[in-house]
């Protein structure tokens, strides 16, 4: 759903794959390292897979406060252990089977969420480094560039290969649940309950780095299954959803292979439409008829076809303002509302180019969806993903008005921004990951201060200040961000000398 010309996913991660504005022109896309390594054990009817799990508790890598994760995680578990007892007292039970197979197909979901964040502890280091760099000769005392040093350990690794082992394992989940599915489809070839699940499951996996058609052959055999259940009931709504999914699915794998927008998006978006049709206030067609829109758009927009692209995104906005307004009560619809005001900005933003009508018009949706977010937090202070969310308004604001030299304002925004990390860092004092995010936010904030000191220097004036309180102003900031980044880089280092004390629980089938 979200258009890639611009930072405006739904969380700041999204929003902090931009450039980051560092003195010497380093531009930062990378992101740090947060998850520790989870296993979840699993054992299945004739097959053992074994993984730890850890305990929830606090830790420093902080990803089961942030995610919020961690209690699906302990019930996903459960049940995966359960449906295993329950399989190995009935063995000849397809039922229990069944059970344990959609308990690893969940533990597959939650892994593969996991593996879709990443956070900027690369990018705040590199601005630790900096700033380490900037100030070598004004504060010598410091040492900072030995103390930034011992930070690269715990921050440069950039996660990657923490990200591959969480989707290694969700793949492992997948692949032991289809090995089930396709049991009970062999033991009950009429069961259309097996058959669907064997689609689904189809659906979860990707074929990895290869071309268009391998793409296609993968998927086939959930098409083979899904067709084949829509030909036997042609009114059931759920194979028809299955369905689009299936080829939404093969859409977004080979969008970026072809220039031409993939044909699976119109065989979805075919299917979206009639659901819709048959009836407009089933909240469940009227969202994924809107997300169908927004990978149009999003498709269309990479492809420079910025007519269609807004078109799409204009109807999915539509569709989402449809969506809240059945139940103004629904947080969920309003957050995402919240995200669809961002991309409606981000496709103006991007079409059009400068103008005040359009900056104004783009900055409407910005604060809308500010609202917005601003009054879910209000609602639930307690959900982290939704204060994130909120950070990324400030973030992507921040991005606007920099792209149009309004740096007055931008720092505005990076300073909003850097208070809502800030309450966070304070619920979750044990998270490095909050305080690598705080030294991204406060570089960012001591450079728009820079620039505001070399704007109103005396060497751009001929010899004159042209506002010296403002000169002042922004150095006493930059003093101010300087001691805070000093805090925070003290902290991380007496958290990475820490050694952590952890207790993973291992799962009885062990």
């Amino acid at each position: 759903m979200h258009f890639i010309t611009k930072a405006i996913a739904t969380s700041l991660l999204g929003a902090l794959k931009v450039n980051f504005l560092l003195s010497r022109g380093y531009i930062v896309i990378a992101f740090g390292k947060w998850q520790k390594r989870i296993f979840t054990a699993t054992v299945v009817v004739g097959c053992l897979m074994t993984d730890t799990l850890a305990v929830a508790q606090s830790s420093n890598l902080g990803d089961n406060q942030v995610f919020q994760t961690n209690n699906d995680l302990e019930r996903a578990t459960a049940e995966v252990n359960s449906a295993y007892t329950d399989a190995e007292k009935h063995p000849g039970s397809t039922d229990a089977q069944y059970a344990l197979a959609l308990a690893l197909d969940r533990m597959g979901d939650l892994q593969t969420l996991r593996a879709r964040h990443k956070f900027p502890y690369s990018a705040g280091y590199r601005a630790a480094l900096e700033l380490a760099r900037n100030n070598l000769k004004s504060h010598p005392h410091t040492d900072l560039i030995g103390k930034v040093a011992r930070l690269e350990a715990t921050a440069a690794a950039d996660s990657e290969q923490a990200l591959w082992e969480f989707r290694d394992t969700a793949r492992r989940y997948y692949g032991t649940a289809r090995a089930l599915y396709q049991r009970l489809v062999t033991l009950q070839p009429d069961n259309n309950k097996w058959h669907r699940a064997l689609a689904l499951n189809y659906t979860k996996t990707t074929p990895g780095h290869v071309g268009i058609e391998e793409v296609r052959v993968y998927y086939q055999p959930a098409l083979d299954i899904l067709l084949r259940l829509v030909k036997l009931e042609p009114g059931n709504n759920e194979f028809q959803r299955n369905l689009a999914t299936a080829y939404e699915t093969i859409a977004d794998q080979v969008n970026s292979m072809t220039g031409a927008l993939p044909a699976e998006y119109h065989e979805a978006l075919t299917i979206r439409k009639k659901l819709f049709s048959s009836n407009e206030t089933n909240a469940l067609f009227v969202r994924e008829l809107a997300v169908t829109f927004g990978k149009i758009g999003e498709a269309l927009a990479i492809r420079g076809k910025w007519k269609a692209a807004h078109d799409a995104v204009t109807d999915e906005f539509g569709l989402y303002q449809d969506l809240a307004a059945m139940n103004p009560a629904n947080m969920e619809w309003q957050h995402d509302l919240a995200a669809a005001h961002m991309e409606f900005a981000a496709i103006k933003d991007d079409n059009n180019g400068p103008g005040e009508k359009l900056e104004g018009e783009v900055l409407a949706h910005y604060a809308q969806a500010l609202k917005i977010r601003a009054n879910l937090i209000q609602m639930n202070p307690r959900n982290t993903e939704w204060q994130m969310d909120l950070v990324a308004s400030h973030k992507t604001m921040a991005d606007f008005y920099i792209n149009r030299a309004m740096n007055d304002k931008a720092l505005t925004s990076y300073i909003d921004a850097q208070r809502q990390m800030s309450q966070l860092a304070q619920r979750y004092p044990n998270d490095r990951g909050w305080l690598f995010y705080q030294l991204y936010f406060y570089f960012s904030i001591g450079y728009e201060n820079r620039k505001t000191q070399r704007w109103t220097a005396p060497l751009s004036q001929g010899g004159k200040f042209q506002d010296p309180e403002k000169f002042k102003a922004a150095a006493v900031a930059q003093e101010e961000v300087f001691e805070n980044m000093i805090g925070i880089i003290d902290t991380l280092i007496r958290m990475t000398n820490t050694p952590q004390n952890e207790t993973n629980q291992l799962s009885e089938n062990l």
